[in-house]
């Protein structure tokens, strides 16, 4: 994140998907190999 942003906004994505498991089918993951943050 940026420097406006704070480290408190983001989740631990296992954590939320663990507590929606009853909501949501997960069909896949997706991981980045590069990210960029203009």
């Amino acid at each position: 994140g940026g420097i406006d942003e704070s480290p408190f906004a983001y989740k631990n994505i296992h954590e939320v998907m663990k507590h929606q498991k009853d909501l949501v089918e997960v069909l896949g993951e997706f991981y980045p190999r590069i990210v960029r943050m203009e």
